[in-house]
């Protein structure tokens, strides 16, 4: 991975080609649909079986190594890592992702049996695949994390 300081508060990731990150996300659960928090919308997926599902197992290692990876490279910046993953003592893991947004529309493309559709056709507990990149790491007041652009959102 290389790293780039952008602004203030961004430092760009790429791989070592100078490429943005794409990552594909297995068959994943979303318990609760689209969410609203803190006027931003977002989809948290629950890797189910983390354990015993070796395709979200795959998925969820390929994640911590991106963490540790930056972790690495942030160690010195007296910054506290803040995850985008969840979890519970009761619960399978959640992943957290934000729909990007731009005057009022969202700029991810939905689809449902292979044609396009709204994010309106999301109901919780369906089965979603997202297709997204890794941009940067945020940085905001003592805390940092990933940054990832939502481009598409498969519906099962």
């Amino acid at each position: 991975m290389k790293f780039k300081d952008q602004k203030k508060n961004f430092i760009n990731i790429s791989n070592n080609q100078d490429k943005i990150i794409k990552i594909k996300t297995p068959k994943l659960k979303c318990p609760f649909g689209i969410e609203e928090e803190y006027n931003k919308y977002l989809v948290k997926l629950e890797l189910t079986n983390l354990n015993k599902n070796l395709e979200i197992k795959e998925f969820y290692e390929k994640l911590q190594e991106y963490i540790k990876e930056i972790q690495e490279y942030m160690k010195d910046s007296n910054l506290i890592y803040s995850d985008f993953i969840r979890y519970s003592d009761k619960y399978d893991p959640l992943v957290k992702f934000f729909l990007p947004v731009r005057y009022d529309k969202f700029e991810v493309d939905f689809y449902k049996n292979g044609d396009l559709t709204t994010f309106k056709d999301i109901n919780k507990n369906d089965i979603l695949e997202l297709d997204l990149e890794l941009l940067s790491i945020w940085k905001f007041k003592n805390k940092y994390g990933l940054n990832f652009k939502l481009k598409k959102i498969f519906i099962s």
